[in-house]
């Protein structure tokens, strides 16, 4: 067993000896203590050879034996939409409703309960409800209940907003208004708005509700940096994020209650916040947030939609609603629906060039020259993309980006990447591309049983191909997507491995997909420094080695010796960020 440091001189602030540490270091992977001194690793080995760096004011903490490994790197989650409820007026519904009329009695009750002239925001709304009992999820039901209130309700992932008449008209959205380049209105069959609004057409909405204040976006990021740090958490990736969210990250970090590598991502397009000074902040506002924990330059839309809404971009039909239309850009018929290469072909050839089925939020054209223009600012652009053609034209679009800038841009990275082919696998790398895949749902589920049913065998045996990317040795990472399914990374990377239900349940004893589970090496590698490698921060944090931010955690116990099966009863027992101790499981019980 090597040990590596600096110098052997140096005296230590704090040592953590008698612990079973993988350091995800291929040349020295296992180690008995660490030494730590400000916020950096000053050596990593052997019991006896750290102890060397032991001074009179070194405290020493005896792990009897503990697993340690690097901090996880979350590469997609959303904090504020999971603690909204808690620090705004947005109410959360923690059961999901499971019946129309449960819906009607809370918002009935929210209308006894809140000023007349309050807004309702509240959800996630369940739309099988209204498609198991035939009703129509439109204005017209919200008109019945509640006609005179301004309401919002949205979906749990934030990809579809419903009101009522009276906000509609307080919006001003009326037949003749155009539906927005990376969004849809939803209308009845004479052209009237339904009160249903898509993807980036929800902002038209929000725009006229009230904003939430800094203070309260503080309460939901303070909050949740906690509750990532319970599971493991050093590293994340924030998405969909304006000014007043930055401003909110920044003055948590200055207080230092953050504790978290963030990389922040702006919302693009409006898709999900309103960002009315996107081109400040493309200019160079965004550098204002900028700190050696948070890093700005990065943006993040919709590129399709959602498998539940039909509206992801595929490369073949749904088995289901055999009426959706084949589109070029947003809802435009395509007629051609052969294979090409996008990156060969000019801006000018737009999207018609290879069709597909769902929804788009972009035009081909204006898709690359996005991408080209985000490239060359030196900003990451991280694109919604959960078909296999939404991913196939985002891999093209920056293929062309790198022909035309240089291959030294940022790695971009494709999120969610739920049924990216082989080939784009491949060329993905290729492009220096990150592949994230989220949320953490790979196992047999109802949820995923209903995906399934989506697609041909084929093509559900394949969902979130991440064997493949590795084998490939394309550059991935994996996502919470907190909380569009939960914060349950110890099931989630169970499942890494297995592909089967970490619960047990018999009604889903099959693995999803054949062969297409991780080693929990390599799902370790994927969670530290893969992630630590798409945040560019492969040379800081994601290994432990000397030099390094003293970013781990401590296990109950060693994933590389127990069941594979056992997994999901994982601990984290202590979660330590640059050097200090952010959570410790007996403050917790």
């Amino acid at each position: 067993m090597n040990t590596t440091h600096q110098t052997p001189h140096e005296t230590a602030d704090l040592i953590y000896r008698n612990a079973t540490i993988y350091t995800v270091n291929t040349e020295s992977p296992w180690a008995e203590a660490i030494a730590i001194r400000g916020n950096k690793i000053l050596a990593v080995g052997d019991g006896e050879s750290i102890l060397a760096y032991q001074g009179e004011t070194t405290k020493v903490i005896n792990l009897n034996g503990a697993f340690v490994m690097p901090g996880i790197h979350d590469m997609h989650c959303h904090p504020d939409w999971a603690l909204a409820g808690e620090f705004s007026y947005y109410q959360h519904w923690p059961q999901f409703p499971q019946s129309v009329k449960e819906m009607e009695d809370k918002l009935l009750a929210l209308d006894k309960e809140l000023p007349e002239d309050d807004w309702i925001y509240a959800g996630p709304i369940n739309p099988f409800a209204f498609q198991q009992e035939g009703l129509g999820m439109d204005c017209h039901w919200l008109d019945k209940l509640l006609p005179h209130r301004k309401i919002a309700l949205i979906d749990g992932g934030h990809h579809t907003l419903l009101t009522n008449s009276t906000t509609l008209t307080l919006a001003g959205i009326t037949e003749d208004s155009l539906d927005p380049s990376n969004g849809c209105i939803i209308r009845f069959e004479d052209g009237k708005p339904n009160g249903l609004f898509q993807e980036g057409a929800q902002t038209l909405i929000k725009a006229v509700m009230p904003e939430i204040p800094v203070k309260d976006f503080m309460g939901m990021f303070a909050k949740g940096a906690k509750l990532l740090h319970a599971q493991g958490i050093t590293s994340a990736k924030f998405l969909h994020l304006n000014t007043p969210r930055l401003t909110a990250l920044r003055e948590l970090d200055r207080q230092q209650r953050l504790n978290l590598k963030i990389e922040a991502s702006i919302s693009w397009k409006d898709d999900v916040v309103c960002v009315p000074d996107r081109w400040e902040l493309m200019a160079g506002k965004r550098f204002e947030f900028m700190s050696d924990h948070i890093n700005a330059n990065s943006v993040k839309f919709y590129l399709d939609g959602i498998p539940p809404n039909r509206t992801t971009f595929e490369k073949s039909q749904f088995n289901l609603g055999g009426t959706l239309p084949r589109i070029k850009g947003n809802k435009f018929e395509v007629h051609d629906h052969r294979d090409h290469d996008h990156a060969a072909m000019s801006e000018h050839s737009s999207c018609c060039l290879s069709g597909g089925f769902g929804v788009v939020n972009f035009t081909f054209a204006e898709l690359c020259v996005m991408v080209e223009d985000m490239d060359r600012r030196g900003i990451r652009v991280v694109a919604h993309a959960i078909g296999d053609q939404a991913a196939h034209w985002y891999v093209s679009a920056v293929e062309r980006a790198r022909k035309i800038n240089g291959n030294q841009g940022p790695r971009h990275q494709i999120a969610h990447s739920n049924s990216i082919l082989n080939k784009d696998i491949k060329r993905a790398r290729d492009a220096n591309m990150i592949i994230e895949f989220s949320p953490q749902m790979w196992w047999p589920s109802q949820i995923t049983a209903a995906l399934w049913r989506l697609y041909d065998k084929e093509k559900a045996d394949r969902y979130w191909p991440f064997r493949e990317a590795e084998d490939e040795n394309a550059f991935y990472c994996f996502g919470s997507d907190w909380p569009v399914h939960g914060l349950q990374w110890w099931n989630a990377i169970e499942a890494m491995v297995t592909r089967r239900n970490p619960n047990k349940d018999p009604e889903f004893d099959y693995s999803m997909g054949e062969n297409m589970g991780l080693s929990i090496e390599e799902a370790i590698r994927a969670l530290t420094i893969r992630g630590a490698y798409a945040m560019n921060n492969e040379d800081r944090t994601g290994s432990l080695e000397a030099g390094k931010d003293a970013d781990f955690i401590v296990l109950n116990h060693n994933l590389l010796e127990i069941a594979q099966d056992e997994i999901h009863s994982t601990q984290v027992l202590r979660t330590i960020f640059e050097g200090a101790e952010v959570y410790n499981q007996k403050d917790h019980q």
